[in-house]
């Protein structure tokens, strides 16, 4: 292109050119007009003065002279501006040439520049399109974002706003299109927040910013981010309402902390992830002996050396987010010697991240004298209650308990148990004569002499009175027991010498029973060892006699089917009861129903001696409906004696479960007696459950329906599985004794127990515990979530009452 000045100069000489050559041919004709009238009028003059100029030659000469100087002159002027002109013409078309040259080169440029304007805009539309492409991308993003968002124009016109915000303006306006809306539309009061210095500022500074503001009408806070884009104001926000709420009251919920914290019995301290103090309470900086400089920039290890080292091995734990207790270790502070133990437990911030520690300890060591204090005294009040007074042996309750864990060690181990029942001869007469003091000191004699010939492992214990026992456990032929109970009578029957002339004599008879020949549980070995020891007595006493049963224990051999239908006919079956006990609720919710035979020549015999023998016989079948119509008629009694709400269960054996008439038969019998649904129950036997077959699931589904509820016992950890269980409508699982009788002794039996309980509460169903008879077996099954139990703990078998109340502890 032209420079502007170099055009200008061409424009005005081009002109100048012009202007000359029509000044030059204006000089020449007016030239030429001139000499050619002065010609005339000196012709004219010299013809009318021709006598006058001949006669002055000189003055024609003079004149002549003077025009052939003004020619010569103006020939001159003329050739000097004709060639001005000329030179001015060649300049000109030098200067034209040079022109068009120019002009073509500036055209040239300018197509140039046309087609790179070309080429600009066809990038620039590119550019947009991918702009418009790029801009619905991020919409697209925008509008699944949680975030509230939306695109203002620089008059608060809404353009554009995601799902998110849409959502939370229609729960505080009835709009329901947002387009060429206005912001101070939807929240009227925001123009008297912040919220337009902010948009203001953005706009100048196109430079992003935060802020929050407070919508007085609405009582919302909200946190809200605007950014430039291309001309339009994007603004982020969110309701913090809830956020701003529960930190408007930080700094006065520190100070609260504080004052909670000084009111805290323990030591506490909150430190950050270093182990710097944060805050602590009155009470930490007491017991430790510190002082603010001691606090203030410090960490716990540095004030308290002590924790290091118990701090050290749980440093992996507690950045996990465990929550660490460090058991009483003793340490020395402000110069004595001290107890105490500490919790360590991680805080999290808002981001749920571990941000810090709060320590809190306990100073145990006036504690720990008040334990010591208080275990010798329960270890005294123990004593007291489970040993005798005079003589320091186990007394009657601790007897029990030892002998129950005999029989449980001798059942697992295959293993005998003996009895003896001792009665000392004579003792009497020793007190009538001798005195009370001498009475005494021969009872701790004997039973220093009893515990000389027993081992280590049998129990001696004081009845009361002049009466004793001695469990011999482990017992793998009967005359070792004999062995003992010989060496017993020489023992006791020795003089007992007390000086001065006083000299003592008794003797002992004593009883003996044998786990498992003579009874299976403590009661009937108890029972048969005061026999046996009654039958020495009589025999002359000084001496030992062993329990002989004369047909008392009787086993399924010795029962015929015909023995039992005499049994029914002649009403020898009766039904005693014991009771369910829920350890949660403390009380008693049910009973099971247990049959017996009041035989005329044996006694009372338990189910499980003689129903073995008639087990496959139809009359199993009588003696279940027996036993069902007694239990719906003691039911009936029950409710009438106002003891409503009790559960009674009753054994099926399986010959009856699977009798075709049994659903039919328990139906008529509860409508008969009007039993109230769930409470009857059937304790059905894993092994009817294994068979697993269509009659027995139908059989189940059809009790249920009935309202009956469904226990199963005997749960065996080589039966039931959860699948076998899991269709069934089972109400209760119970678990067996032999796993119940070795909790504290048997880990592989307490993790099945804990599977057992597990796999009913999945399932649904209620764990139970049969036989329980000791307080540890107790606490361990509460410990492990199941509290319905059964067991001579909480009561015995027994008849039925006009007011039925279960023996319980």
């Amino acid at each position: 292109m032209l420079h502007n000045n170099y055009k200008t100069n061409i424009i005005f000489l081009s002109i100048s050119s012009v202007v000359w050559v029509i000044l030059s041919c204006i000089i020449a004709s007016s030239y030429y007009i001139y000499m050619y009238k002065t010609n005339v009028f000196v012709s004219e003059l010299f013809s009318t003065q021709a006598l006058y100029l001949e006669k002055n030659i000189m003055l024609a000469n003079v004149n002549q002279a003077f025009i052939n100087f003004i020619t010569i002159v103006t020939n001159s002027l003329l050739a000097t501006t004709v060639l001005t002109t000329i030179m001015f013409a060649g300049f000109s078309f030098i200067v034209l040439i040079r022109l068009i040259k120019e002009v073509k080169n500036e055209r040239n440029i300018r197509d140039q520049i046309n087609f790179v304007k070309l080429k600009e805009r066809q990038l620039n539309k590119k550019i947009i399109q991918e702009r418009q492409l790029k801009e619905m991308q991020i919409n697209k993003v925008i509008d699944q974002s949680t975030d509230c968002y939306m695109r203002l124009a620089n008059d608060y016109r809404i353009i554009h706003v995601n799902t998110s915000a849409k959502t939370y303006f229609n729960k505080t306006t009835s709009v329901s299109t947002f387009k060429n809306v206005f912001l101070t539309d939807l929240m009227p009061d925001i123009k008297s927040t912040n919220f337009v210095q902010v948009f203001d500022s953005v706009q100048k500074t196109q430079v992003s910013k935060t802020a929050e503001i407070y919508l007085q009408q609405q009582k919302r806070w909200i946190l809200i981010r605007l950014y430039y884009e291309n001309g339009k104001i994007g603004v982020y926000f969110n309701d913090i309402t809830a956020k701003k709420e529960s930190s408007i009251g930080v700094e006065s919920g520190v100070s609260l902390l504080k004052q909670l914290l000084d009111t805290s019995i323990d030591s506490v301290a909150l430190v950050d992830l270093n182990w710097k103090y944060l805050l602590t309470n009155q009470k930490w900086v007491r017991s430790f002996g510190l002082e603010d400089k001691q606090i203030q920039g410090r960490t716990v290890i540095d004030s308290i050396p002590s924790f290091a080292k118990q701090l050290a091995p749980v440093q992996r734990d507690l950045v996990r987010g465990d929550i660490i207790k460090i058991p009483e270790f003793e340490t020395v502070l402000l110069g004595k010697e001290e107890w105490l133990r500490f919790e360590v437990r991680p805080y999290r911030n808002e981001d749920d991240k571990i941000s810090g520690f709060i320590i809190s300890t306990v100073f145990t060591t006036q504690a720990r004298k008040r334990r010591k204090q208080a275990e010798k005294q329960r270890q005294t009040e123990r004593k007291l209650a489970y040993h005798d007074m005079l003589t320091g042996l186990p007394n009657r309750q601790l007897f029990h308990d030892r002998l129950s864990e005999a029989l449980t060690s001798s059942y697992r181990n295959l293993k005998k148990t003996g009895l003896l029942f001792i009665d000392l001869d004579g003792f009497k007469a020793v007190n009538d004569t001798l005195g009370h003091d001498v009475g005494d000191r021969l009872l701790q004699d004997v039973s220093q002499r009893l515990q000389e010939h027993t081992r280590a492992s049998d129990t001696v214990a004081r009845m009361g009175g002049d009466e004793f026992t001695v469990i011999l456990t482990n017992i793998d032929e009967v005359q070792d027991v004999a062995t003992v109970a010989a060496k017993i009578v020489k023992v006791i029957g020795e003089p007992y010498d007390y000086g001065d002339g006083i000299i003592a004599r008794v003797t002992a008879s004593i009883g003996i029973s044998m786990y498992p020949k003579d009874g299976s549980n403590s009661v009937d070995l108890i029972r048969h060892a005061d026999e046996s020891m009654y039958k020495a007595k009589n025999s002359g006493k000084n001496n030992y006699v062993f329990y002989e049963s004369q047909g008392f224990e009787v086993s399924a051999e010795n029962i015929k089917v015909d023995d039992i239908q005499n049994a029914l006919n002649q009403n020898e079956l009766l039904l005693h009861y014991q009771g369910y006990f829920d350890c949660d609720k403390q009380k008693v919710y049910g009973v099971e129903a247990l049959l017996r035979w009041n035989h005329p020549q044996y006694g009372l015999l338990r189910a499980g001696q003689f129903l073995a023998a008639v087990e496959q016989d139809d009359i199993m079948v009588e003696i279940g409906q027996f036993a069902l119509r007694k239990a719906c008629l003691q039911l009936q009694d029950w409710e009438k004696e106002g003891q409503k709400g009790l559960l009674l269960t009753l054994n099926i054996s399986p010959r009856e479960f699977l009798d075709k008439t049994f659903i039919k038969r328990v139906s008529k019998l509860i409508k008969e007696y009007d039993v109230k649904p769930n409470s009857l129950g059937f304790e059905i036997s894993e092994k009817i459950m294994l068979q697993n077959n269509e009659t027995v699931v139908k059989t189940l589904r059809d009790l249920k329906a009935l309202g009956i509820i469904l226990v199963v016992e005997n749960l065996d950890k080589e039966g039931m599985t959860m699948e076998m269980l899991k269709d069934n409508p089972i109400d209760m699982l119970k678990i067996d004794y032999k796993y119940i009788s070795e909790i504290g002794k048997n880990k592989d039996s307490e993790e099945m127990i804990k599977t057992f309980i597990k796999m009913a509460r999945k399932l649904g169903m209620e764990p139970a515990a049969d036989c329980v008879e000791t307080p540890e077996q107790e606490k361990f099954l509460k410990e492990h979530g199941c509290f319905k139990m059964q067991g001579y703990l909480f009561g015995r078998p027994s008849k039925p009452t006009k007011h039925f109340v279960v023996n319980a502890k």
